[in-house]
């Protein structure tokens, strides 16, 4: 026990490849609030080991932080406020209190002055596949920031998709616990910041400094890869999030990051996903494709990963793979030429509409949707108009296309 005390006071942090995080392993800035029951503990204990305050402060590392009179007050039973945890580890040691009944006694935890508390924390914290996936997030669509006027670091993610936004939330507090923002956080901002204490515990497990969160400079902890099977899944889907879209039965994950496409790559390959990366376009991304055979292995993980963690989605993508899985698992019914032209015909009588949107509505891939629309477009049927992002097609001439009928042909695909 002592020789771990110590490591803990020469280290900031007590880095391990571990499945769980235990409290030994918290930033020592950390502060918490410690159930009434605990304290009354530590004050029989000082009795029976016949220790005053002063004797317990004479042996404590830090005196130049922290005064004898705030030393005292600490240890209080009515004391309301937040405890150093090096003040907590030092107790501890002295009395000889196992860490596990400390972390049975936290209430709540934060760093010094934040505002931002953890409560009903989850202590030891589970590295599970969730885990993984704010890591990968923060890779993805976020860092670390720290602010001109604060000495503290915080980690942001970046979304503007609400209900995305809302499900990475999810995530932090599965792991960690109750994050207590105000009301209308998610809704109001896009950027989501995580607290000081819960954005070094996920820094310091994988030993990156901030840069290494960088889009230009993030690669996968080597240690990740050697991980199962679902938290290479989970890790996957944050950068499908974050980062790709589903398009004519692929996914297409772009980067400009060459080397953390190639680790992409690795994942895809440990998973048996048929992949590919292409080549740097013009601006200088990087595209990494997840073929159809490996989409259809993904999406049968996927659905395994969200079983077991039912809060994950991946909102409009999650719905494009399957619409796509369900376009594959069709038994198709060849009815004759015209039948989707006139299909078309009829939808854009009512609204405007995405090629994509149009593909959805015929079951069929987007570039078949274009096939039909470009051959409308030379007749002067439909016209492309912008819209807020991409086109839309509008109707121009009402038409009905002769329909030939061909004998019916059930075909699996």
């Amino acid at each position: 026990m002592g020789n771990t005390f110590s490591k803990v006071y020469k280290l900031r942090w007590l880095i391990k490849v571990m499945d769980s995080i235990p409290i030994k392993n918290f930033p020592l800035q950390t502060t918490l609030l410690i159930k009434r029951s605990f304290l009354m503990k530590i004050r029989e204990l000082r009795k029976y080991y016949n220790l005053s305050m002063p004797k317990l402060y004479a042996k404590f590392p830090y005196k130049k932080k922290v005064s004898l009179t705030s030393f005292k007050n600490n240890l209080e039973v009515e004391y309301p406020c937040y405890i150093r945890l090096d003040v907590l580890f030092h107790i501890c040691k002295t009395l000889t209190i196992p860490l596990r009944v400390l972390e049975r006694a936290i209430i709540a935890y934060r760093t010094k002055k934040s505002r931002i508390i953890i409560r009903n924390p989850t202590i030891p914290i589970k590295v599970s596949p969730i885990f993984y996936m704010l890591i990968a997030h923060l890779m993805g669509d976020g860092g670390f920031i720290r602010f001109k006027t604060k000495k503290t670091i915080y980690s942001g993610y970046r979304q503007y998709n609400e209900i995305l936004r809302r499900s990475f939330l999810d995530k932090a507090e599965y792991v960690f616990g109750n994050l207590s923002f105000p009301r209308d956080y998610i809704s109001k901002s896009t950027r989501i910041y995580l607290p000081e204490c819960v954005s070094l515990i996920l820094m310091d497990y994988v030993n990156y400094p901030t840069e290494k969160f960088l889009s230009r400079k993030a690669r996968i902890p080597e240690k990740f890869f050697k991980a199962n099977r679902m938290y290479l899944v989970a890790l996957l889907t944050a950068f499908i999030i974050d980062k790709g879209n589903v398009d004519s039965g692929q996914i297409c994950i772009r980067l400009i990051n060459k080397k953390l496409i190639t680790d992409l790559a690795e994942i895809c390959k440990r998973l048996g996903y048929d992949s590919t990366i292409g080549k740097r376009s013009p601006s200088g991304m990087y595209n990494f494709y997840i073929l159809q055979e490996g989409l259809k292995k993904y999406w049968k993980d996927y659905k395994q990963l969200k079983r077991q963690y039912v809060f994950l989605t991946m909102n409009y993508k999650e719905e494009a793979l399957q619409k796509f899985i369900q376009r594959k698992k069709k038994f198709y019914r060849i009815e004759g030429m015209n039948v989707n032209k006139n299909t078309v015909v009829k939808l854009l009588k009512r609204e405007l509409l995405s090629a994509k949107e149009i593909a959805y509505a015929l079951r069929i891939s987007r570039q078949g949707a274009k096939y039909h629309l470009d051959i409308l477009m030379r007749l002067g049927i439909v016209k492309r108009v912008r819209a807020r992002r991409g086109f839309n097609y509008a109707l121009v001439k009402d038409i009905n296309f002769k329909e030939t009928k061909v004998s019916h042909l059930n075909t699996s695909l």
